[in-house]
């Protein structure tokens, strides 16, 4: 049986939070992300859904690119 939370909202409030951290804190200096695994695949929908953001690049170590209805882990990415 599946949790009955679904993190895929905290995640992303977590990656907002970061951001604005960085940006704030860090103003002239570059910013480059960098997730492993699930961290990855969150990024990677942190710029597809926050196209003003201002990271340089990104670093994506084992990013968890292949979703299967198996990946108990990643259940609130799949569709």
């Amino acid at each position: 049986d599946w949790p009955a939370v679904d993190y895929l909202e905290h995640w992303r409030s977590d990656l907002d939070a970061a951001h604005r951290y960085a940006t704030t804190t860090y103003r002239d200096t570059p910013q480059l992300a960098v997730g492993f695994s699930l961290g990855g695949t969150l990024l990677l929908d942190y710029v597809a859904r926050t196209p003003d953001h201002h990271t340089v690049g990104l670093a994506l170590i084992a990013p968890a690119i292949t979703l299967t209805n198996r990946t108990a882990a990643l259940r609130p990415l799949l569709a």
